[in-house]
């Protein structure tokens, strides 16, 4: 059995803004590190064999503050981004409303089925995370544990992979900046042990 505690990263600016990321390099803001040193210092007693991370600079940010003082390589990944969302990039949200309702509404509506001109469908988001975490269970013993810093569509992606569900479910999932989340990942099961938990950042879930 793996251990896979998932963070999604620190907070930046674009999140403040409420603007598609996707693929877009926005790194942390100061609250965002405040944040990654939150969960850093909250994972400080637990022994970790691997970091893993995407590869753009809000992910690495984040798991280099994790990975700070461990002797531990962050390993990244361009398998593990977001979701490219193509033209809605740097748009804010009420932005991308005002220009295309209707495929703004399909987006909220039902993510699994759209796809962003010139960016990704969810299954092709399915197919590299997917890949990803194949190459980390492959190489990684199996009563490891190990870190994965990634977006909320990715690693929600990932979770309902893992649970053996469809990918619309990923709907009723949540990802907060910084949250922790730990799967217990066997041969053919895997078990929530923890959701979506930030009391590190000493706040509670709405």
């Amino acid at each position: 059995m793996t251990r896979f505690i998932l963070v999604r990263h620190g907070e930046t600016d674009w999140n403040k803004e409420h603007r598609i990321q996707g693929h877009a390099d926005a790194p942390l803001n100061s609250d965002g590190i405040a944040q990654a040193k939150s969960i850093a210092t909250r994972l400080s007693d637990i022994n970790l064999d691997a970091i893993f991370s995407s590869d753009v600079s809000r992910t690495r940010e984040t798991a280099a503050i994790i990975a700070a003082g461990r002797g531990i390589e962050v390993q990244e990944m361009f398998d593990l981004r977001e979701r490219n969302y193509g033209k809605w990039e740097g748009v804010t949200q009420a932005e991308w409303e005002s220009t295309d309702p209707e495929g703004f509404a399909h987006w909220k509506r039902a993510p699994e089925t759209y796809v962003p001109p010139g960016g990704e469908s969810l299954q092709q988001v399915h197919e590299r995370t997917v890949q990803a975490y194949n190459y980390i269970s492959q190489n990684q013993p199996s009563d490891s544990t190990v870190v994965v810093v990634g977006h909320g569509a990715a690693l929600l992606v990932l979770t309902v992979h893992l649970l053996q569900l469809p990918l619309k479910v990923r709907n009723n999932f949540n990802l907060s900046n910084t949250s922790l989340s730990v799967l217990d990942v066997g041969q053919d099961f895997t078990v929530i042990r923890l959701w979506n938990d930030v009391s590190h950042r000493g706040i509670s879930i709405p």
